[in-house]
Protein backbone atom coordinates (compact mmCIF):
# COMPACT_ATOMS: atom_id res chain seq x y z
CA UNK A 1 0.00 0.00 0.00
CA UNK A 2 2.83 2.39 0.84
CA UNK A 3 4.55 1.66 -2.47
CA UNK A 4 1.32 2.38 -4.39
CA UNK A 5 1.03 5.75 -2.66
CA UNK A 6 4.69 6.51 -3.36
CA UNK A 7 4.14 5.67 -7.03
CA UNK A 8 1.17 8.07 -7.09
CA UNK A 9 3.35 10.80 -5.58
CA UNK A 10 6.06 10.14 -8.17
CA UNK A 11 3.59 10.30 -11.04
CA UNK A 12 2.14 13.52 -9.62
CA UNK A 13 5.59 15.08 -9.32
CA UNK A 14 6.52 14.05 -12.87
CA UNK A 15 3.30 15.53 -14.27
CA UNK A 16 3.67 18.76 -12.28
CA UNK A 17 7.28 19.10 -13.44
CA UNK A 18 6.25 18.76 -17.07
CA UNK A 19 3.25 21.07 -16.66
CA UNK A 20 5.17 23.80 -14.83
CA UNK A 21 8.11 23.64 -17.24
CA UNK A 22 5.80 23.92 -20.26
CA UNK A 23 3.81 26.79 -18.71
CA UNK A 24 6.98 28.61 -17.62
CA UNK A 25 8.62 28.34 -21.03
CA UNK A 26 5.36 29.37 -22.70
CA UNK A 27 5.12 32.51 -20.58
CA UNK A 28 8.80 33.33 -21.06
CA UNK A 29 8.64 32.95 -24.84
CA UNK A 30 5.12 34.25 -25.53
CA UNK A 31 5.05 37.85 -26.79
CA UNK A 32 3.06 40.30 -24.67
CA UNK A 33 0.46 40.92 -27.35
CA UNK A 34 -0.62 37.25 -27.33
CA UNK A 35 -1.20 37.15 -23.58
CA UNK A 36 -4.72 38.58 -23.97
CA UNK A 37 -5.51 35.84 -26.50
CA UNK A 38 -4.20 33.18 -24.11
CA UNK A 39 -6.45 34.56 -21.34
CA UNK A 40 -9.49 34.57 -23.62
CA UNK A 41 -8.72 31.05 -24.83
CA UNK A 42 -8.35 29.73 -21.25
CA UNK A 43 -11.60 31.48 -20.28
CA UNK A 44 -13.37 29.89 -23.23
CA UNK A 45 -12.04 26.44 -22.25
CA UNK A 46 -13.27 26.90 -18.67
CA UNK A 47 -16.73 27.90 -19.91
CA UNK A 48 -16.91 24.88 -22.25
CA UNK A 49 -15.84 22.56 -19.42
CA UNK A 50 -18.51 24.09 -17.17
CA UNK A 51 -21.23 23.56 -19.79
CA UNK A 52 -20.17 19.95 -20.47
CA UNK A 53 -20.09 19.18 -16.75
CA UNK A 54 -23.54 20.76 -16.27
CA UNK A 55 -24.94 18.64 -19.11
CA UNK A 56 -23.35 15.51 -17.63
CA UNK A 57 -24.97 16.39 -14.31
CA UNK A 58 -28.41 16.57 -15.92
CA UNK A 59 -27.97 13.19 -17.63
CA UNK A 60 -26.03 11.38 -14.88
CA UNK A 61 -26.86 9.98 -11.47
CA UNK A 62 -27.45 12.46 -8.67
CA UNK A 63 -24.80 11.48 -6.15
CA UNK A 64 -22.71 13.71 -3.91
CA UNK A 65 -19.68 13.80 -6.22
CA UNK A 66 -21.92 14.96 -9.08
CA UNK A 67 -23.10 17.92 -7.00
CA UNK A 68 -19.53 18.77 -6.01
CA UNK A 69 -18.38 18.63 -9.65
CA UNK A 70 -21.33 20.78 -10.70
CA UNK A 71 -20.45 23.37 -8.05
CA UNK A 72 -16.80 23.41 -9.15
CA UNK A 73 -17.80 23.62 -12.82
CA UNK A 74 -20.14 26.55 -12.22
CA UNK A 75 -17.37 28.36 -10.34
CA UNK A 76 -14.93 27.62 -13.17
CA UNK A 77 -17.50 28.89 -15.67
CA UNK A 78 -17.79 32.17 -13.76
CA UNK A 79 -14.00 32.49 -13.67
CA UNK A 80 -13.91 31.79 -17.42
CA UNK A 81 -16.55 34.46 -18.02
CA UNK A 82 -14.53 36.94 -15.95
CA UNK A 83 -11.38 36.06 -17.91
CA UNK A 84 -13.16 36.85 -21.16
CA UNK A 85 -14.89 39.99 -19.86
CA UNK A 86 -12.20 41.82 -17.89
CA UNK A 87 -8.80 42.88 -19.18
CA UNK A 88 -5.97 41.93 -16.87
CA UNK A 89 -8.03 39.40 -14.89
CA UNK A 90 -6.18 36.48 -16.46
CA UNK A 91 -2.78 37.88 -15.50
CA UNK A 92 -4.00 38.79 -12.00
CA UNK A 93 -5.42 35.29 -11.48
CA UNK A 94 -2.33 33.67 -12.98
CA UNK A 95 -0.04 35.74 -10.73
CA UNK A 96 -1.96 34.76 -7.58
CA UNK A 97 -2.18 31.10 -8.59
CA UNK A 98 1.51 30.96 -9.52
CA UNK A 99 2.32 32.60 -6.18
CA UNK A 100 0.04 30.40 -4.07
CA UNK A 101 1.08 27.06 -5.54
CA UNK A 102 4.82 27.49 -4.76
CA UNK A 103 3.97 28.57 -1.22
CA UNK A 104 1.88 25.45 -0.60
CA UNK A 105 4.37 23.17 -2.37
CA UNK A 106 7.26 24.83 -0.51
CA UNK A 107 5.58 24.32 2.87
CA UNK A 108 4.85 20.68 2.04
CA UNK A 109 8.41 20.23 0.79
CA UNK A 110 9.91 21.77 3.93
CA UNK A 111 7.77 19.44 6.02
CA UNK A 112 8.87 16.49 3.88
CA UNK A 113 12.54 17.45 4.15
CA UNK A 114 12.41 17.95 7.91
CA UNK A 115 10.35 14.88 8.77
CA UNK A 116 11.32 12.25 6.20
CA UNK A 117 14.53 13.19 4.44
CA UNK A 118 16.37 14.09 7.64
CA UNK A 119 15.40 10.79 9.27
CA UNK A 120 16.28 8.74 6.19
CA UNK A 121 19.96 9.43 6.74
CA UNK A 122 20.53 10.53 3.15
CA UNK A 123 23.30 12.99 2.60
CA UNK A 124 22.35 16.45 1.48
CA UNK A 125 18.84 16.47 2.93
CA UNK A 126 19.27 20.20 3.56
CA UNK A 127 19.44 21.00 -0.18
CA UNK A 128 15.69 20.45 -0.76
CA UNK A 129 15.00 22.45 2.40
CA UNK A 130 16.88 25.45 0.98
CA UNK A 131 15.25 25.06 -2.44
CA UNK A 132 11.78 24.87 -0.93
CA UNK A 133 12.53 27.88 1.26
CA UNK A 134 13.46 29.85 -1.86
CA UNK A 135 10.29 28.60 -3.53
CA UNK A 136 8.22 29.96 -0.62
CA UNK A 137 10.01 33.31 -0.82
CA UNK A 138 9.45 33.54 -4.59
CA UNK A 139 5.78 32.66 -4.13
CA UNK A 140 5.33 35.35 -1.48
CA UNK A 141 7.02 37.93 -3.72
CA UNK A 142 4.78 37.01 -6.66
CA UNK A 143 1.57 37.21 -4.58
CA UNK A 144 2.63 40.32 -2.69
CA UNK A 145 3.79 42.08 -5.89
CA UNK A 146 5.95 44.73 -4.18
CA UNK A 147 7.28 46.23 -7.39
CA UNK A 148 5.21 48.01 -10.03
CA UNK A 149 5.75 45.80 -13.06
CA UNK A 150 4.79 46.42 -16.60
CA UNK A 151 3.10 43.58 -18.45
CA UNK A 152 6.27 42.11 -19.95
CA UNK A 153 8.18 42.10 -16.67
CA UNK A 154 5.30 40.53 -14.79
CA UNK A 155 4.99 37.86 -17.47
CA UNK A 156 8.74 37.19 -17.16
CA UNK A 157 8.53 36.91 -13.35
CA UNK A 158 5.59 34.48 -13.51
CA UNK A 159 7.30 32.36 -16.18
CA UNK A 160 10.54 32.30 -14.18
CA UNK A 161 8.78 31.20 -10.98
CA UNK A 162 6.99 28.44 -12.89
CA UNK A 163 10.27 27.25 -14.41
CA UNK A 164 11.99 27.34 -11.00
CA UNK A 165 9.07 25.36 -9.54
CA UNK A 166 9.55 22.68 -12.17
CA UNK A 167 13.27 22.47 -11.39
CA UNK A 168 12.52 22.08 -7.68
CA UNK A 169 9.97 19.36 -8.50
CA UNK A 170 12.59 17.52 -10.55
CA UNK A 171 15.08 17.73 -7.68
CA UNK A 172 12.41 16.48 -5.26
CA UNK A 173 11.77 13.57 -7.59
CA UNK A 174 15.46 12.70 -7.50
CA UNK A 175 15.39 12.81 -3.71
CA UNK A 176 12.42 10.47 -3.25
CA UNK A 177 13.38 8.04 -6.00
CA UNK A 178 14.96 4.99 -4.37
CA UNK A 179 18.56 4.25 -5.24
CA UNK A 180 19.92 0.78 -5.95
CA UNK A 181 21.59 0.68 -2.55
CA UNK A 182 18.23 1.27 -0.89
CA UNK A 183 16.56 -1.45 -2.96
CA UNK A 184 19.06 -4.12 -1.82
CA UNK A 185 18.60 -3.44 1.87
Amino acid sequence: MLFKELDKVRRHIIMMTILFMFAGILLLELPEKYLAFLGTFCGFLLMVWAMVTALEFVEGPKVLISYILLFLALGAGLVGLAMISFDGFFLWMLRNLVGAVPIVVGLFGCYYALVFARRSGRRGWRVPLVLFGLLIIFGILVVWDPFPFDLGTEQFVIGSVLSYSSIVYAILLAWIWPTRAQGRE
